[in-house]
């Protein structure tokens, strides 16, 4: 915004919308130092820019429209990574020039008990509009627990209870055994549960699960204990930039290293949609990709704005 003078006078303020892909050079800008924004080579944008009025790499006029890769349009049934494969290129690299795929997230672990399971309280701001049936991903790579599947919660402020009696489903659940268990043992999923006897004095374990109830936005989460990723549904509608709260609780069983971690940030992964809802009916979806220079194994079009559909290893 700019002042137009003195106390009291108006302000003019400007929406500037940049082309995806494209780079408007500032003042002072070299390919060096814009290449270097986004985890790139220099030459890879100096090869696809064809038509640059200097050949040399180090004087691009301020103002010139530099383009940074290709608009790729995304298949049906195609995920990230295998998009990364096709242009030979890595995943963040993609991520990084589609800021509409992912959003920050900070998470916070509940109880800070290091080597004890923690319930997850974890908050984002949606980068684009979420629709029901699209997953969310986390990596969380200072956390380890066998694979687990379960519900998300609005919070997890209320704890409700049931008894359990014999093993668990999974045999590295903890159960309660009559005379080789004592009252007050950890039990149940992500150890949240403890053995107690009931009125005819049978000793069952005493399961704690979240009450505070359902999520209104999202559904069942997953945790995948070899990739170390977190997965969850989108059963409901997420608007642009509305900030989303949950809770993984306890019984989860993820655990974080002995020398504790009691905050700290991720990348909260959406995934690559087919097509985007918009009034005027379904577009495809268009990410930007920047191609590595001169691969022998990739064969596509560099320097235009040809949308590429293909790409062959």
């Amino acid at each position: 915004c700019v002042s137009a003078g003195g106390a009291g006078l108006a302000q003019r303020c400007w929406d500037v919308t940049v082309e995806k892909c494209r780079h408007c050079v500032r003042p002072g800008e070299t390919l060096a130092s814009i290449a270097a924004q986004h985890n790139a080579d220099w030459m890879q944008l100096y090869f696809a820019n064809p038509t640059l009025p200097s050949r040399n790499p180090q004087v691009v006029s301020p103002g010139y429209n530099l383009r940074l890769g290709v608009l790729y349009e995304v298949q049906s049934g195609e995920y990230l990574e295998q998009i990364a494969e096709k242009f030979l290129v890595e995943a963040d690299n993609v991520l990084s020039e589609n800021a509409d795929l992912w959003a920050e997230s900070t998470i916070e672990y509940a109880p800070k008990a290091p080597g004890r399971s923690t319930q997850l309280d974890i908050a984002f701001s949606a980068s684009r509009g979420l629709s029901a049936g699209e997953t969310l991903t986390l990596t969380l790579s200072e956390l380890a627990a066998p694979d687990w599947q379960g519900e998300t919660a609005m919070d997890c402020e209320t704890v409700g209870t049931s008894m359990h009696y014999g093993p668990f489903s999974k045999p590295h659940i903890k159960a309660c055994s009559q005379g080789l268990s004592a009252p007050g043992e950890s039990c149940g999923p992500g150890g949240w549960g403890e053995c107690n006897y009931d009125g005819e004095g049978t000793i069952a374990c005493n399961v704690k699960q979240c009450a505070g109830g359902s999520h209104p936005k999202l559904g069942a989460a997953r945790w995948m204990g070899g990739t170390k990723k977190l997965t969850i549904d989108v059963v409901s509608s997420i608007a642009k930039s509305e900030m989303v709260r949950f809770v993984v609780p306890r019984t989860a069983g993820l655990i974080y290293p002995s020398r504790g971690h009691p905050e700290a940030k991720a990348r909260a992964v959406f995934p690559v949609p087919m097509k985007v809802n918009v009034k005027e009916g379904l577009v495809p979806f268009e990410m930007c990709v920047v191609l590595p220079v001169c691969d022998p194994g990739l064969s596509c079009l560099y320097g235009t704005d040809c949308k590429i559909s293909r790409a062959v290893k």
